[in-house]
């Protein structure tokens, strides 16, 4: 008897686990839908100001892949070279918008 309830309440916890990872899988995939088609650019940095993630609309913004400036930080854009600087100064004052 133990073990035919110890069985059921597996299962049921199983079937918990199934249906959040589903709930979050697919809200993760509607976050990464708007992040990935929006017009505004969205970033993610670490702990030392790094980009971890930018997304698409980087381009648009700086003219450069996002890709080509993760593991970099703003500063080091903004200070590299002219391609930047239009793109990278709106990037800059909307990250000074955004820490105000």
């Amino acid at each position: 008897m133990a073990e035919q309830v110890l069985h059921e309440l597996n299962t049921n916890l199983e079937r918990k686990v199934e249906e959040r990872t589903a709930e979050l899988s697919a809200r993760e995939e509607k976050f990464r839908a708007l992040v990935e088609t929006t017009s505004d650019c969205i970033w993610e940095t670490d702990a030392e100001g790094r980009f971890r993630y930018l997304s698409p609309s980087f381009l648009d913004l700086t003219g450069d892949p996002p890709e080509e400036c993760l593991g970099r930080a703003l500063d080091e854009l903004i200070l590299e070279g002219e391609s930047y600087h239009t793109g990278a100064e709106q990037l800059a004052g909307l990250a000074k918008h955004h820490a105000s």
